[in-house]
Protein backbone atom coordinates (compact mmCIF):
# COMPACT_ATOMS: atom_id res chain seq x y z
CA UNK A 1 0.00 0.00 0.00
CA UNK A 2 2.92 2.28 0.25
CA UNK A 3 4.14 2.12 -3.17
CA UNK A 4 2.69 5.28 -5.50
CA UNK A 5 3.13 3.20 -8.80
CA UNK A 6 0.54 0.29 -7.42
CA UNK A 7 -2.54 2.98 -6.49
CA UNK A 8 -4.30 2.74 -9.67
CA UNK A 9 -3.97 -0.61 -10.16
CA UNK A 10 -3.83 -2.80 -7.12
CA UNK A 11 -6.67 -4.48 -4.73
CA UNK A 12 -6.58 -2.82 -1.78
CA UNK A 13 -8.90 -0.65 0.09
CA UNK A 14 -8.28 2.98 -0.26
CA UNK A 15 -7.69 3.37 2.90
CA UNK A 16 -6.12 7.14 2.13
CA UNK A 17 -4.78 7.98 5.92
CA UNK A 18 -2.99 4.66 6.21
CA UNK A 19 -1.46 5.20 2.60
CA UNK A 20 -0.12 8.42 3.36
CA UNK A 21 1.39 7.54 6.30
CA UNK A 22 3.12 4.81 4.58
CA UNK A 23 4.35 7.17 1.15
CA UNK A 24 5.81 9.43 4.24
CA UNK A 25 7.68 7.01 5.71
CA UNK A 26 9.05 6.21 1.89
CA UNK A 27 9.74 10.07 1.37
CA UNK A 28 12.12 9.71 4.56
CA UNK A 29 13.77 6.86 3.44
CA UNK A 30 15.26 8.21 0.44
CA UNK A 31 15.89 11.65 2.25
CA UNK A 32 18.01 10.09 4.58
CA UNK A 33 19.39 7.21 1.89
CA UNK A 34 20.86 10.58 0.58
CA UNK A 35 21.97 12.67 3.37
CA UNK A 36 24.25 9.05 4.82
CA UNK A 37 25.22 8.34 1.00
CA UNK A 38 29.22 7.54 1.56
CA UNK A 39 28.92 6.34 4.91
CA UNK A 40 28.34 2.85 6.72
CA UNK A 41 24.80 3.68 7.17
CA UNK A 42 22.10 1.90 4.89
CA UNK A 43 18.57 3.27 4.42
CA UNK A 44 15.99 1.12 2.87
CA UNK A 45 12.22 0.51 3.64
CA UNK A 46 10.46 -3.01 3.05
CA UNK A 47 6.66 -4.24 2.77
CA UNK A 48 6.29 -6.79 5.85
CA UNK A 49 3.27 -7.95 3.89
CA UNK A 50 -0.15 -9.15 5.88
CA UNK A 51 0.77 -10.77 9.09
CA UNK A 52 -1.06 -12.15 12.30
CA UNK A 53 -0.21 -9.30 14.37
CA UNK A 54 -3.35 -7.11 16.20
CA UNK A 55 -3.96 -4.81 13.51
CA UNK A 56 -3.65 -8.00 10.53
CA UNK A 57 -5.82 -10.24 12.74
CA UNK A 58 -5.52 -13.85 12.63
CA UNK A 59 -6.88 -14.76 8.91
CA UNK A 60 -3.35 -13.10 7.63
CA UNK A 61 -1.01 -16.25 6.48
CA UNK A 62 2.13 -15.21 7.85
CA UNK A 63 3.36 -14.65 11.35
CA UNK A 64 5.41 -11.41 12.90
CA UNK A 65 8.14 -14.23 12.58
CA UNK A 66 8.28 -14.97 8.83
CA UNK A 67 7.75 -11.30 8.26
CA UNK A 68 10.81 -10.40 10.33
CA UNK A 69 12.88 -12.23 7.71
CA UNK A 70 13.34 -9.08 5.40
CA UNK A 71 14.10 -6.77 8.20
CA UNK A 72 17.14 -8.88 8.78
CA UNK A 73 17.93 -9.54 5.38
CA UNK A 74 18.54 -5.85 5.14
CA UNK A 75 19.86 -5.08 8.62
CA UNK A 76 22.73 -7.60 7.52
CA UNK A 77 23.52 -6.23 4.15
CA UNK A 78 27.41 -5.64 3.88
CA UNK A 79 28.67 -1.87 3.24
CA UNK A 80 27.75 -0.77 -0.22
CA UNK A 81 24.50 -2.63 -0.09
CA UNK A 82 21.14 -1.68 -0.95
CA UNK A 83 20.72 2.37 -0.36
CA UNK A 84 17.48 4.19 -0.60
CA UNK A 85 15.25 1.30 -1.64
CA UNK A 86 11.87 -0.38 -1.35
CA UNK A 87 11.75 -4.28 -0.99
CA UNK A 88 8.53 -6.89 -0.44
CA UNK A 89 8.53 -9.80 1.91
CA UNK A 90 11.11 -12.34 1.16
CA UNK A 91 8.74 -15.28 1.73
CA UNK A 92 6.53 -14.63 -0.84
CA UNK A 93 8.66 -14.35 -3.44
CA UNK A 94 11.69 -16.06 -2.87
CA UNK A 95 14.43 -14.01 -2.04
CA UNK A 96 14.63 -10.08 -1.59
CA UNK A 97 12.83 -8.28 -4.69
CA UNK A 98 12.88 -4.38 -4.91
CA UNK A 99 9.68 -2.70 -5.39
CA UNK A 100 8.88 0.54 -6.95
CA UNK A 101 8.25 3.93 -5.16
Amino acid sequence: MASLTSIPTDYYPLAPSYRLSKVGVNGLTVLLAKELQGTNILVNAYSPGWMKTDMGGDNAPFTAEEGAETAVYLATLPDGGAQGLLFAEMRKFGGPIQLQW
